[in-house]
């Protein structure tokens, strides 16, 4: 009977370890997917925050445009040439972005009728002179509006002795700064030089692979996100009318209770923009979720057919 008692024991304690031990697995099981659920929330909320942060630079990018260009379909079909060309070249959306509003701001109406030229111009001559487009374009901002004299930048980088090389002038500043601009201009542009297609050239290295890759996800999550826009504006506005009114009733009184009063009333009367504004958003929250969920499985998808 003893043995017999040892030999179930024996029996139940390995039947209990190998129950355990399943356990075990389905416990890590189900952390790994709570991980993985954990991680495309943060994912969703990472996209929406950084997609509204695009578009809110976009929209001050383009107010300044549409001052220089003279138009708000001027000033967008602006900001979409800054991004076909930050697509093609190792420049982020938001640098090439600022980069041709610095310009506009720069060069006026020079810079209007060749946009997109001028642009891709600036970010070569960024590549060339190992400069982000915006620290470029200040340069060139700064030669186009003052002449040889105010090109420091573009002298430490040898840009204006590429000019001199290029254009067979000896002294630069005897230039009028029509000429100078001139020549600036043409020594850009010029294929037999080192400046024309120096982005392209980048653009073909590992850097410029994994920079037009970041490109992509910018362009993706600002898409995505433009329609949410005009709701956080609506709920931005709201809340605005809310803590006016409540600051309003408020003269002549003081106190929390006070406060909270006015302000629990000035959301009443404020409630259905409010609450639309927030369902704006939120739905446009789950379109990004879904987008998300369908770049995964064509992820996955494609991983798939590799190993098939």
């Amino acid at each position: 009977d003893a043995q017999k008692a040892s030999q179930s024991t024996g029996t139940l304690t390995t039947s209990v370890t190998k129950l355990a031990l399943q356990f075990n697995v389905i416990d890590r099981a189900i952390d790994a997917v709570t991980r993985a659920l954990a991680g495309m929330v943060r994912g969703v909320i990472e996209a929406n925050r950084q997609g509204i942060a695009l578009n809110l630079g976009f929209q001050t990018m383009a107010v300044r445009l549409e001052g220089v260009i003279g138009s708000a379909r001027g000033a967008q079909d602006a900001l979409d040439s800054f991004r076909k060309i930050a697509g093609s070249t190792a420049f982020s959306v938001t640098d090439v972005s600022e980069a041709g509003t610095t310009l506009a701001a720069f060069m006026g109406g020079e810079f209007t009728r060749n946009v997109e030229g001028t642009t891709k111009a600036v970010a070569d001559l960024a590549a060339f002179m190992g400069l982000n487009a915006t620290e470029a374009a200040s340069a060139m901002g700064r030669a186009f509006a003052g002449g040889a004299g105010a090109a420091d930048i573009l002298r430490e980088r040898g840009v204006l002795n590429l000019i001199k090389s290029f254009q067979g002038i000896e002294d630069l500043t005897s230039l009028t700064l029509p000429e100078f601009r001139e020549a600036l201009l043409d020594t850009m542009v010029n294929t037999a030089g080192p400046i024309a297609g120096a982005t392209d050239r980048m653009s073909a290295t590992t850097v410029g692979a994994i920079s037009n890759m970041g490109d992509a996800w910018e362009n993706f999550t600002a898409r995505l996100t433009e329609e949410a826009m005009p709701a956080l504006t609506n709920f931005a506005q709201a809340l605005t009318a809310v803590f006016n009114r409540a600051a309003e009733d408020m003269t002549g009184e003081t106190g929390l209770a006070v406060a909270i009063d006015k302000v629990a009333t000035a959301i009443a009367d404020n409630e259905d923009s409010i609450v639309q504004a927030i369902k704006n958003i939120a739905d446009t929250v789950a379109t990004l979720a879904q987008a998300i969920a369908d770049v995964i499985e064509l992820a996955g998808q494609l991983d798939a057919l590799g190993k098939a």
